[in-house]
């Protein structure tokens, strides 16, 4: 697999602080830039502790630059879940409250009509 068919390479791999020696499935080896002579650390494509640790503890004047490299790159990731809408335009808290509403509207028709008697007098 050549390093240019990766997709999803974490941003602190991307070569601004560290360079892609080689992958080898999930496992990757990346030589930081930063250092002279250039040091080699070993990680994983989907956890960056090693490269995150290295930075910390080798390069700390450094951690402010990549979290800001990090926040131009990336897209946010997380944040407030989009609410989803009915076929009417309405949230499911809306809708919830509406299917309350006639769930009420259904039981005291129920119970008014099921017990109210009807009297047929027949002369």
């Amino acid at each position: 697999m050549a390093l240019l068919e990766l997709e999803n390479i974490p941003v602190i791999l991307d070569g601004t602080f560290f360079k892609i020696e080689s992958v080898n499935g999930n496992k990757v080896v990346a030589k930081c830039i930063k250092c002279v002579p250039a040091k080699s650390i070993s990680g994983c494509l989907t956890a960056t502790s090693n490269f995150i640790t290295h930075l910390s503890r080798v390069h700390p004047s450094l951690v402010s630059a990549f979290e800001e490299h990090k926040r131009t790159v990336e897209p946010p990731v997380r944040g407030k879940r989009k609410m989803s809408t009915d076929d009417q335009g309405l949230t499911g808290l809306e809708t919830k409250k509406k299917q309350m509403k006639l769930a009420v509207q259904f039981n005291i028709n129920f119970t008014l009509n099921t017990t109210m008697t009807t009297y047929v007098i027949c002369n």
